[in-house]
């Protein structure tokens, strides 16, 4: 389980400014399709970053 201090901690350390890490959107999207099954940026329509958040925020804790 993932608690809502733990997913902050994970925006801060990944998302700088809507960067995240050294990702281009393309890779970032075939990063996130390869670990989760979803390209985020393509199914929020956000920055990688905005994406990240969006995905934390509605994912489920377990």
């Amino acid at each position: 389980m993932i608690t809502n201090i733990e997913k902050q901690y994970f925006i801060n350390l990944l998302n700088r400014d809507g960067y995240v890490l050294n990702f281009s959107t393309y890779s970032f999207n075939v990063f996130t399709i390869n670990s989760i099954g979803i390209a985020l940026c393509n199914h929020y329509g956000l920055s990688k970053g905005k994406s990240l958040e969006a995905f934390l925020v509605e994912c489920s804790p377990d």
